[in-house]
């Protein structure tokens, strides 16, 4: 079955694209791009080395020798202007790995409808919510681009919109939206972890101030994301209506002494600035989850970065993008001389109610830095109630976007020192005036070196891109090892 399915779609990609290439040629006017390309590589040891894994919108090679078939399809808005009142586009992307393992993966496919500033969609989408670089950051705290996005209908204002009274120095853009999660385990009264559906709800709100064509402007907002569902079996005298539950997970509520659901996000600010031939743009993520940044005792932990981008561009070789970030994530506010608060330590990622915590598909939908449990070594402790294995992080992140004559080149370097979770270390783990510290063996701290080079360039007179890429890591986290391949795509 697996075989006939992979057979079928190369053999319908193929179709699509002989049967449309004509009409793309003649057609000035078709708004439909497609894209096709074939990938062959491997890898060391069983693994999958972490940047060919991550931040891929879920689009991941399989371990050992593969192959790979990438197909996508896409309708384009007819402008980018809004003034056209009403317009809709498609996505469509899927990638088919063959290898050890045979699996066939959705990216993307969502349809949108736009009307003026307002755009509603409907399907799985390529996300990146927070203020960080869209290329060669880290990942954001709330979600990374790094899982498959999750299935959703979005109401949204995606990009700024200056608002009218403002003399043009006011924008502002947000979304709401709600989810299906897909089933997890979740602990009940039982006390057990029984398979339940789960959906999500989604919302951000950011506004700019600086007015278009001066050199600066000042950006903030927030982003809220939530786990919920099951909540009748987790409480047989549940009392809140489906509707009454939605609104209490939007607004986060409480009920009966808790939020309804798994709730984080991050609180994110940014000053852009235009020199002569460098735009820099710095940026900073405070993260929240059960309740420390009220309380500012996790003010130490956040996503601090720097991205530059160059606007002059040599003849021969030179850069594009620069970024370097700082991403820590130790404090969670349960050090000993940390003020005790209610909620107690953060425990980024982890839930005691959804055993899989802040993951989609077994995937990080945040950034993929903190460990969860497939990938880190089996051998350094940890706690079998806890899915990610290691957040507790100082994280060193240099990105490179380059090129030298036709050739183009990306390349990322990650230093990071690793310290598990309160649960497996001396301190313990904190809930209101109460410290429990479990018994030894505790997580002692570990570095860990995760790098990637991609190169690709455009062969004009063929109408392709060839290219690859290599990724190792090497550290006491992570399996040591090594992966690449070569590929070769067209568009239409």
């Amino acid at each position: 079955m697996t075989k006939s399915l992979c057979f079928a779609t190369f053999v319908l990609a193929i179709a699509l694209l002989s049967s449309q290439m004509t009409l793309a040629q003649n057609d000035s006017l078709n708004r439909y791009d497609y894209n096709i390309e074939l990938r062959a590589g491997a890898t060391s040891n069983d693994q999958v080395p972490f940047w060919l894994r991550t931040n891929q919108y879920g689009s991941r090679p399989s371990a050992g020798a593969s192959g790979g078939l990438i197909f996508g399809i896409r309708h384009r808005y007819a402008t980018d202007s809004i003034k056209k009142t009403i317009d809709w586009r498609m996505n469509f992307e899927s990638r088919l790995n063959i290898g050890r393992e045979n699996e066939f993966q959705i990216i993307e496919a969502n349809i949108e409808m736009r009307a003026s500033i307002f755009e509603l969609s409907l399907g799985r989408s390529r996300d990146l919510v927070g203020i960080a670089d869209s290329t060669l950051s880290s990942g954001s705290f709330s979600i990374s681009g790094n899982a498959r996005g999750i299935p959703k209908l979005e109401l949204s204002i995606p990009t700024y919109w200056t608002l009218p009274f403002a003399n043009k120095w006011l924008a502002i853009k947000g979304d709401f939206s709600y989810g299906y999660m897909g089933q997890y385990d979740i602990f009940t009264r039982t006390p057990r972890y029984d398979r339940e559906h789960v959906f999500s709800h989604q919302k951000s709100f950011y506004l700019r101030i600086g007015k278009p064509g001066k050199r600066w402007a000042l950006s903030g907002g927030f982003n809220h994301n939530v786990q919920f569902g099951a909540e009748k079996n987790q409480d047989p005298n549940w009392g809140l209506s489906g509707f009454e539950t939605l609104w209490y997970v939007a607004n986060g509520q409480m009920y009966r002494g808790s939020k309804v659901g798994n709730h984080q996000g991050s609180i994110d600010q940014a000053i852009d600035y235009d020199f002569e031939n460098v735009h820099v743009m710095a940026y900073h993520q405070f993260f929240y989850e059960v309740g420390g940044l009220i309380h500012f005792n996790n003010l130490k932990d956040g996503l601090f970065g720097i991205s530059l981008r160059n606007k002059r561009r040599s003849s021969e070789w030179g850069w594009n993008k620069a970024v370097i970030e700082l991403f820590t994530s130790k404090s969670q506010g349960g050090e000993l001389d940390a003020k005790m608060t209610p909620s107690g330590d953060e425990d980024y990622y982890n839930n005691y109610l959804y055993f899989q915590g802040w993951t989609y598909q077994g995937e990080n939908l945040g950034n993929n830095f903190l460990t969860n449990a497939k990938y880190i070594r089996q051998d350094l402790p940890h706690r079998d109630k806890e899915y990610i294995k290691n957040n507790r992080i100082y994280l060193v992140h240099l990105g490179l976007d380059g090129y030298y004559k036709s050739w183009n080149a990306q390349i990322k370097t990650s230093f990071s020192r690793n310290f598990g979770t309160y649960a497996i270390s001396p301190e313990g783990t904190t809930t209101g005036p109460n410290r429990v510290i479990g018994p030894p063996p505790y997580f002692s701290a570990v570095n860990q070196f995760s790098g990637y080079l991609e190169l690709n360039r455009d062969i004009k007179r063929l109408g392709v891109n060839v290219g690859g890429a290599v990724a190792v890591d090497r550290g006491g986290l992570l399996y040591n090892s090594v992966g690449g391949y070569l590929k070769i795509s067209k568009r239409l």
